[in-house]
């Protein structure tokens, strides 16, 4: 499992690369996720996909943006799972962000 956030380094050097891996935070609005400038998927996102990474959701009150799953929904991208997250904050309030 990969947690992505906060990272100084683009995607494709810390995503998951063997089928059946998980790449969580995969809707967080930091730098370095899976959209690019332009708000798309990146490539190596959609080809991890094709290639059996599955994305969680990992909903962190601090690990989940609405734009970038709105953008996300709009591309027909959705997470694998729900979460495998459970942070206080996301226990008592889940839309703090």
């Amino acid at each position: 499992m990969v947690h992505i956030g906060n990272s100084y380094s683009p995607l494709r050097n810390n995503q998951p690369n063997a089928k059946g891996d998980v790449l969580t935070h995969c809707l967080n609005g930091r730098p370095n996720g899976i959209l690019d400038a332009n708000r798309k998927l990146l490539p190596e996102v959609l080809q991890a996909r094709q290639q059996g990474i599955f994305f969680d959701l990992g909903h962190g009150s601090n690990s989940f943006d609405f734009d970038v799953a709105e953008e996300c929904l709009q591309q027909n991208f959705i997470p694998d799972t729900i979460s495998s997250d459970l942070a206080a904050t996301s226990k008592t309030d889940p839309l703090l962000i």
